[in-house]
């Protein structure tokens, strides 16, 4: 019965190369993803505070916040 490898029609070492490749890579887009889930943190709460003050009233601030609150009911 043949083994994986041989129906992939690639020997053992390109598979394991293969395979630790892909685990650089989905570690390396987890980090990026955590990061980017801090970022959005961050913004979240500095919109939450200018809504409680007088810059909320500004063009500029309000569409900032209803950018925002669109991409939070998106689950962006």
């Amino acid at each position: 019965m043949a083994n994986l490898a041989q129906v992939a029609g690639v020997d053992a070492l390109s598979l394991a190369n293969m395979i630790i490749s892909s685990a650089r890579n989905a570690t390396a887009h987890k980090k990026n993803c955590e990061q980017l889930a801090e970022h959005v943190k961050i913004i979240s709460n500095l919109l939450e505070k200018i809504k409680s003050t007088d810059l909320v009233n500004l063009p500029a601030t309000k569409g900032a916040i209803g950018l925002s609150r669109g991409s939070s009911e998106k689950g962006i």
